[in-house]
């Protein structure tokens, strides 16, 4: 279906629910000779009680209109009134305050006075008398004390939000600044979640939606509190986690957010509120987006059911307009078109009685339901009649036109007719680049380059239908070019997004096409340019920011781009100076050098998300190795494979079956009780590969779910396990930067083997690496692999946090022997556990993000700890495991789990394995060589692949460069060069 027009409502909400997110608590400052009526108000107020609070304020007035009261009074009144949304008796009571108010010549209550009214003008649209207001209470409040502090604090929070609103976003940088000077000054953590929604906000526009998302969650660190322990007042910043995720497309973390916002709401008996309804209203979008209609269905009728309830009149705008038209689209997904159309056309009749109801998009919803439901011919004549409308009322912008020129060509689309189709898909295309938010500096710029890849995504899915149909060349070469196109917008993209979620999810469905395309013009021309193109695409899908990050970490010693850092930091610092300043004339000048100085750090970084993989640069980065690049397509497996500088591919159908057979195949691996039964595509793989001299050594790059499975142990022609024909290793990606460093350690190896509590009775073969249960075995592998190569133990109580924090970097070598916790949902908190004596800063669980900001000496960590080459597959990016923060962290191979350890096995497959690279075996062969040692002695049950199967080595399979053997040797050669010279003179004399 297409989302583009949900999206834009979202965008609406997003502004909505981010406009003005709270202000002051009312006024505490209520005097001794106050009457009983002014501080019951004033309770009642402090309660958000305003429609209670005001008769008593009514009452309150009955004394002397120059009395304290009398004028504290109609400020609150005017409050009251702005709370419960009559604005126009709220001015009235503002413009009578006013003149009494500044009579009084004191700071109280003239900076409560201005705050409010400011608040009120923000409301009628009136922002730069609101910012006047503000400015004149900054200039009023000159004490340090906690109030005064907290006050200046939400004064530059309403600067901020103003400037958001308004665009001026270096003055936001500056005002949120200085917010945070401000509130740094409380030590009662008394600040709100209106201050972090208003530092995501500006995130948010300024496209760097992940530091938005850090900030939002930032609440929640700075209070200690979880999910469960939310309250109503959490609900925005809730809220616009939800909607961020939404935003970058991730449906599934916006729905755990979404959820917890309405049992919060359930727990504390607000089912009939309107924001019960609205959060309601997003989870159901949420549910449309990832085509769960049904329960998108329950939750629209739930609704419903309250708005009724609630209103006696509810035959209004809201319900016809909003909730039924978005109830229509979830049963027309759920093949209940009867029921669909019967809606739509309730909505129809009511609308030819209001005309304010936006007819347009009744037809825009109603034309993409019958598109759900195959219905093209009413379908095109729905979203004509919504393009007829737009034009009468000669609506503008991408937000009006693109959802209705793509789904009109859908509707083609369905009907056949492709050179309409694409002719409109193409004026979507337009509309949307030509649209003013497609700029770098536009408040909607996520929005629109997302949009914009999605219609390239669609086209091109348009043009696979066509080719598919009519097998012209000439709708090959439109693909070929739309292709070009396409990389060129996510070029850009990635350019001036800031977040890494949206850098990465930009490009998630395009790259398929872009493979699909070029291994269909080598099949029709077999010129071996389209498969190296083919490669390429593939290649550049896979740790997409992984490696950015390292090519950036790599450049952290460099003197140029350092000081091109400290250069752009100094232009933005003069911009924010200038602007706060008023001094347009130099903000712009600054703002030309800023764009100067940041042409030239792309230029040091080389910047270009798309690198070119062809026979020159595998020879240059690979030399003679032989490599087995993968790619999980929806209809095919492909494999590319590189021996000599030579390409070739072999394709494998898949069917919607296929992860669900390679995850039974993981389990019954990682099940020592289980009978392995080969997967489908396991024969006809290994005959193609028997078909190359592959002489021993083969890297293999997995994509999507391939990063669950361990080659070793397919099955190869014979009957055997890969493993005998193949020394196995993996790479995150092609690309992969090659980080050399002038390591300094001092120590063969490190290893840390904590202890935890548990029964001393449980079995040692029969222990796995998860859970938190004791690992006797964890002890003996971390003791022996210090015997075998020499270094330094860290066992039970000893293999703390700060132990391995204080040594780490001094190892050439890192063994850890521990548990891990794989958070799927969110892979920057898995974490690795260590024995914890209770130290705050020491809690005992070192998270990926806390790896990513080590700077490690190690050539080799190995994590023996379960799963920790597991975790969330990412489009683009690959699996989110504990080794890809090792390998930012400066460390270029590791060996994992693919599943929890054996805590049996894995000492004595440890042992053999650091004993192969004391003997000086590469990495790849020494852990296969491990394989083959334990399987030689083990008998019955301990052969099954569960024992041995699931450490797998990612990186770089080089020997290990020992610096004591070079010593030995050279002083060995020495000794020679000198006892020879002593036999010589003795011979002589």
């Amino acid at each position: 279906m297409d989302i583009i027009h949900v999206r834009a409502k979202l965008v609406l909400n997003i502004l909505i629910v981010l406009f003005w997110t709270g202000c002051l608590a009312q006024s505490s400052s209520v005097k001794d000779g106050f009457s009983n009526y002014f501080k019951t108000a004033d309770s009642l107020l402090q309660l958000k009680e305003s429609a209670l609070a005001l008769p008593y304020l009514d009452s309150s007035r009955s004394s002397s209109p120059d009395s304290l009261e009398y004028i504290y009074s109609l400020v609150l009144t005017a409050r009251g009134y702005d709370n419960v949304g009559q604005p126009d008796s709220a001015n009235n009571f503002y413009l009578k305050a006013e003149p009494l108010v500044r009579s009084l010549g004191s700071k109280e209550p003239l900076h409560f006075f201005l705050l409010y009214r400011a608040f009120h003008l923000d409301r009628k649209r009136e922002r730069d008398e609101a910012k006047r207001m503000v400015l004149e209470c900054l200039t009023i409040i000159d004490d340090d004390d906690y109030q005064s502090n907290y006050l200046r604090s939400h004064i530059y929070k309403t600067l901020a939000e103003n400037g958001l609103i308004s665009r001026d976003l270096d003055s936001v940088y500056f005002y949120i600044t200085k917010m945070n000077q401000y509130l740094e000054k409380d030590p009662t953590k008394g600040i709100s979640p209106h201050h972090f929604n208003t530092m995501a906000w500006y995130y948010y526009v300024t496209g760097d939606l992940g530091t938005a998302l850090k900030t939002l969650k930032g609440y929640f660190e700075w209070y200690g509190i979880d999910l469960t322990e939310m309250k109503p007042e959490h609900a925005g910043i809730v809220g616009n986690i939800s909607i961020t995720y939404i935003q970058l497309g991730d449906f599934e973390r916006a729905e755990k957010y979404q959820q917890a916002i309405l049992e919060m709401l359930e727990k504390y008996g607000e089912e009939e509120s309107h924001t019960y309804q609205e959060q309601l209203n997003t989870l159901a979008t949420i549910y449309v987006n990832l085509e769960r209609y049904d329960e998108a269905l329950a939750l629209y009728d739930r609704q419903i059911a309250i708005y009724k309830r609630l209103n006696k009149d509810y035959l209004t705008n809201y319900y016809y307009g909003e909730i039924l038209v978005e109830k229509g689209q979830a049963l027309a997904g759920s093949k209940r078109w009867d029921e669909a159309e019967a809606i739509y056309n309730e909505i129809l009749i009511y609308a030819k009685t209001h005309e304010d109801l936006a007819l347009e998009n009744i037809y825009l919803y109603k034309g993409m339901s019958e598109e759900l439901a195959h219905r093209f011919e009413d379908a095109l004549e729905s979203l004509l009649m919504t393009l007829s409308i737009q034009k009468a009322k000669e609506q503008d912008g991408a937000f009006a036109y693109v959802p209705t020129y793509s789904n009109i060509a859908m509707a083609y689309q369905g009907l056949g007719r492709y050179d309409l189709a694409i002719a409109y898909m193409d004026s979507a295309l337009s509309v949307n680049q030509n649209s003013p938010t497609f700029q770098p500096d536009s408040l909607g710029k996520i929005a629109v380059l997302r949009w914009q890849v999605e219609l390239i995504n669609d086209k091109l899915e348009l043009l696979k239908e066509y080719w598919n149909q009519s097998n012209d060349e000439q709708v090959l070469e439109l693909a070929f070019r739309t292709v070009e196109e396409g990389n060129i917008i996510i070029d850009y993209a990635r350019k001036i997004l800031v977040s890494d979620e949206s850098k990465l999810r930009i490009a998630e469905d395009f790259y398929q096409y872009a493979l699909y395309f070029n291994v269909l013009g080598y099949d029709k021309s077999k010129d071996e340019s389209f498969l190296w193109k083919a490669l390429s695409f593939n290649e550049n899908n896979k740790s997409f920011l992984l490696n950015s990050l390292i090519n950036q970490h790599l450049l952290s010693d460099d003197p140029e781009y350092l000081s091109l850092l400290d250069k752009r930091e100094e232009m933005k610092q003069m911009i924010n100076t200038a602007s706060a300043q008023g001094d347009i004339q130099n903000q712009y000048k600054y703002l030309a050098l800023l764009d100067s100085v940041q042409l030239a750090v792309d230029r040091v970084i080389e910047y270009s998300h798309f690198r070119i993989i062809d026979k020159a640069w595998m020879k240059k980065n690979y030399q003679d190795k032989v490599v087995l690049s993968t790619h999980v397509g929806k209809e095919q497996l492909y494999f590319f494979l590189i021996q000599d500088h030579e390409i070739a591919l072999k394709q494998l159908p898949i069917d919607e079956n296929f992860k669900d057979e390679l995850l039974s195949y993981r389990t019954m691996l990682s099940h020592s009780d289980s009978e392995i039964k080969e997967l489908t595509w396991n024969a006809e793989l290994a005959q193609w590969l028997s078909s190359y001299e592959i002489e021993k050594d083969l890297i293999i790059v997995p994509d999507g779910v391939l990063n669950w499975l361990p080659f070793e142990a397919l099955s190869d022609i014979n009957g055997n396990y890969l493993m005998e024909s193949y020394d196995i290793s993996y790479l995150h990606s092609l690309s992969q930067p090659n980080v050399e460093r002038q390591k300094s350690v001092q120590k063969p190896l490190i290893s840390y083997a904590p202890s935890f509590d548990a029964s001393p009775l449980i079995a040692s073969a029969d222990i796995v690496r998860n859970g938190m249960s004791s690992l006797p075995g964890a002890y003996q592998e971390a003791l022996e692999a210090t015997e075998i190569l020499g270094g330094e133990a860290y066992t039970k109580t000893d293999a703390t946090e700060g132990a391995f924090r204080n040594t780490a970097q001094n190892a050439e070598i890192i063994h850890l022997a521990t548990h891990a916790i794989v958070d799927d949902f969110d892979p920057e908190l898995s974490k690795l556990v260590f024995y914890t004596n209770g130290d705050s800063l020491d809690d005992g669980y070192l998270h990926t993000y806390e790896i990513y900001a080590m700077d490690l000496n190690a050539e080799l960590v190995t994590l023996s700890a379960c799963n920790t080459g597991y975790g969330q597959i990412k489009k683009g990016e690959g699996v989110m495991s504990l080794s890809r923060a090792f390998a930012y962290a400066g460390v270029p191979s590791a060996v994992v789990s693919l599943w929890p350890a054996s805590d049996k096995s894995t000492p004595e497959l440890m042992k053999y394995f650091y004993q192969n690279l004391k003997d000086g075996q590469s990495k790849d062969v020494a852990l296969n060589n491990a394989r083959k040692q334990y399987l030689s002695t083990a008998k019955g049950k301990a052969r099954h692949p569960f024992y041995w199967g699931g450490f797998v080595l990612i990186g770089d399979s080089q020997p290990i460069a020992r610096q004591s053997n070079w010593i030995i040797y050279l002083m060995g050669l020495s000794l020679i060069i000198v006892i020879g010279a002593v036999a010589l003179k003795k011979k002589r004399a």
